[in-house]
């Protein structure tokens, strides 16, 4: 679990307070809560009056600037811990418990979980895909936040709640006072970051509208990961002055990985024609649905997460290697380091896992390989320890490439594969399984597994400042997300008038440089991001792992 930030220093006083720097190191004011300023590099503290000016919180003549420039302060000062969730609860309906772990199957009459109910409805068209019929569900309205609402229900932040409050009432400057206060209380959570700075873009007045799509249920540890990289490049952007002197407002939907859900909400926000432009989906399979609403609706979508190689549009792009990419370069692994002969694991039910399995299959086939078997993880009577005991001395390796319904199977492989085995034949698996639940449940059994993903915290300028702004190591999904969400930002701003039409043509041209990502260049061909990932080892004492666990991530291969 992330540690709560120390908050002592911010709760002595309740009145704020303005530094300015010193003559000799200035910086833009920002407004203080805390006794010290949380500029990076100041010094200065509330008591030193000759520095800083007392003001009252009820003072009704705040400017922008200094109410963003807190919001850079905060992304650039504040202390490294480090962060990993797991979330406990009861299957909500439509799931089942397998091994320990609630799983949703991406199956044709699949219902999904629907919080509440709702009289909003909008027009519904049954979607067939992939030879898979879907049928969207009645939109319930507590599934996309304007900041009008709590997604993330497992902390109580009453600064959170009054700014929110005040957030629906139009009165933006109360609000933007009560969630400097709930960002301060709660470093950690991206959707207050989110919320202060849509806050702050309706004060300025007339804001530029993107959304992202995250799964809050089911994933939550994944949704606040992707959250982070976009709060990040919101803030940076409004705090440089948006576009055409208006700042971008972020409205976030949850549809909790479920293709059903996912597709109503595509419907949903592509209605909303204020919306320039979609960060998301999560999973494959969502993405894959969503993605027949935006094309109709010629609105472009940026997934930071979604690689499996179904996922062609020209509304469509991704800032991670596909599935083709990444199941090359796990083949040429495994044909570098001996392996002849293995057992893929996957759920044909899912796009991500089969598109993955089908690369991998199809790469490793090609360089010599022999695939001894492709196994169903998702059916009902499956075994770890009997496909195990069925697989000795007919293999030489295991690949695992479950989708994240289907991962705590994966886990129940691995650990079948050090009980059973004379020898633990080596795993090598997809980035589904870079996750805490992995380290967590897989102990000792999933060390030396090694993972392609498309980032990695090293020393990239962006890592480091997440690292100290969210009190911990920022990973792919987040990374990702930071880079899909200033691609967008540099679309939006590259139009005078920005339009669903010219972003989607500006995506085409979009070229960042390293600065301006997580720490390599981007542009598109076809949608596509170049470059091909990284490959990580599961390994005991890896630099950065969790604090309460034994086994972490290191990388071994650009």
């Amino acid at each position: 679990m992330i540690e709560s930030p120390n908050n002592s220093d911010t709760t002595r006083n309740s009145a704020p307070w303005i530094c300015q720097g010193i003559s000799a190191n200035s910086h833009p004011e920002i407004e203080n809560w805390g006794d010290s300023c949380m500029f990076p590099g100041c010094k200065n503290n509330r008591e030193d009056l000759s520095k800083a000016k007392s003001i009252s919180p009820s003072s009704n003549d705040r400017k922008l600037k200094p109410i963003l420039g807190i919001a850079l302060a905060i992304v650039a000062s504040l202390g490294s811990g480090l962060y990993l969730w797991q979330k406990f609860k009861p299957c909500p309906e439509g799931q089942e418990k397998l091994n320990g772990t609630c799983s949703v199957i991406d199956k044709p009459e699949s219902q999904g979980s629907a919080p509440g109910n709702s009289t909003d409805q909008i027009n519904l068209v049954p979607r067939t895909n992939n030879n898979t019929l879907t049928t969207p569900i009645p939109f319930n309205p507590e599934w996309i936040s304007q900041s009008d609402r709590v997604l993330f229900k497992g902390n109580s932040n009453k600064y959170r709640d009054n700014g929110i409050e005040a957030f629906k009432q139009g009165n933006y400057a109360v609000a933007i006072k009560n969630l400097e206060k709930a960002v301060f209380s709660d470093r950690s959570d991206p959707e207050v970051q989110i919320y202060l700075n849509n806050a702050q873009a309706s004060f300025q007045g007339s804001p530029l509208k993107i959304a992202v799509v995250v799964p809050v249920e089911n994933k939550e540890t994944s949704a606040k990961e992707m959250l982070r990289g976009i709060a990040d490049a919101q803030t940076q952007f409004n705090y440089a002055g948006g576009a055409g002197g208006k700042l971008v407002q972020v409205d976030i939907a949850n549809d909790g990985n479920e293709p059903q859900r996912a597709q109503t909400i595509a419907q949903k926000l592509a209605s909303d024609l204020n919306i320039l432009g979609i960060i998301g989906h999560n999973s494959s399979s969502a993405s894959e649905i969503a993605l027949f609403e935006y094309e109709k609706a010629n609105l472009a979508i940026i997934s930071p997460t979604s690689t499996s190689t179904s996922l062609k549009s020209n509304y469509f792009y991704r800032t991670v290697p596909s599935d083709e990419i990444t199941g090359k370069k796990l083949a040429q692994y495994a044909d570098q380091t001996g392996i002849n002969r293995v057992a893929v694991f996957y759920n044909p039910h899912s796009s991500y896992s089969k598109s993955l399995q089908n690369a991998f299959e199809a790469h490793f086939q090609k360089l010599g390989g022999k695939v001894s078997g492709s196994i169903d993880l998702s059916d009902s009577n499956f075994d770890p320890r009997q496909q195990i005991q069925a697989l000795q001395g007919r293999i030489d390796a295991i690949a695992l490439f479950p989708n994240t319904n289907t991962t705590s199977v994966a886990i129940g492989i691995a650990r079948a594969n050090t009980e059973l085995s004379a020898q633990k034949l080596p795993m090598i698996g997809g980035d589904a399984l870079y996750s805490s639940q992995t380290l967590n449940n897989g102990g000792s059994a999933v060390d030396d597994l090694v993972i392609a993903v498309p980032w990695f915290a090293t020393n990239q300028p962006y890592a480091e400042q997440a690292n100290q702004r969210w009190m911990g190591t920022v990973n792919w999904r987040t990374a990702a997300s930071y880079d899909a969400t200033q691609a967008l930002l540099k679309a939006i701003a590259a139009s005078p008038n920005p339009t669903r039409s010219s972003v989607e043509q500006n995506l085409r041209l979009v070229n960042l440089v390293s600065s301006e990502t997580s720490g390599e260049p981007l542009s598109f061909t076809n949608g596509e991001r170049s470059g091909d990932g990284v490959l990580v080892q599961i390994a005991p004492g890896a630099l950065g792992k969790p604090r309460e666990m034994i086994n972490g991530f290191k990388l071994i291969e650009h």
